[in-house]
């Protein structure tokens, strides 16, 4: 799953979960991290659906190669009442994403290839290259990483913004399906501004 870049122009996120890079050897760190329930009902509104039923994020956290370069593998595993596009009747939909991130403290290592990308954008070279996400990696933030806010990042992505009961598709005719999904206002991902953003800082 394609991360979001610009992070420091993300919507204010109702969960935060700050982890300190701090606690992080040579080895690795796995660690299962959930919100309150008492900030579901915000979660929900955040991410326009009708309701969050549950939410974990299962992480393992390792420096890569030994490196200034931190690897955040993730796994969410999440239930979310959405309105289904056909019936518009409420349905729950489980949701089990894997995601990968990386971070680094820009102060200590940059990229290889995110200063080449920062030299051809400086002579204005037209073909700059498009970097993957290990190499432009997000920013390590005061010794810490958000890991609540990771997990939500990558939740709004994996929620299906036409949400179809089971085996309703088959029951309807095709017009009664366009005309039903025509009337449905499709979920607002409040990531969307930023999803093939380029981070040009």
């Amino acid at each position: 799953m394609s991360k979001i870049n610009n992070t420091d122009q993300l919507p204010d996120i109702p969960w935060k979960h700050m982890w300190s890079v701090d606690q992080l050897d040579k080895g690795r760190v796995t660690l299962t991290i959930q919100p309150e329930p008492n900030l579901y009902e915000s979660l929900a509104a955040f991410l326009d659906i009708k309701a969050l039923k549950a939410l974990s994020c299962a992480f393992v956290i390792r420096r890569k190669d030994g490196g200034h370069m931190i690897h955040v593998h993730g796994e969410i595993k999440s239930e979310v009442e959405q309105i289904c596009v056909q019936s518009l009747e409420p349905m729950v939909s489980e949701i089990d994403e894997a995601f990968d991130a990386y971070f680094a403290d820009r102060s200590q290592a940059v990229p290889f290839s995110k200063a080449k990308k920062e030299l051809y954008s400086k002579y204005g070279v037209d073909d700059t290259p498009i970097l993957e996400e290990e190499e432009d990696p997000e920013l390590i933030e005061n010794g810490h990483i958000d890991i609540g806010a990771l997990a939500i990042q990558f939740l709004s992505l994996a929620i299906d913004p036409y949400p179809r009961r089971d085996g309703l598709e088959s029951q309807l005719p095709d017009e009664v399906s366009i005309a039903t999904t025509e009337k449905f206002e499709e979920r607002e991902n409040p990531f969307a501004a930023l999803k093939d953003l380029k981070r040009d800082d």
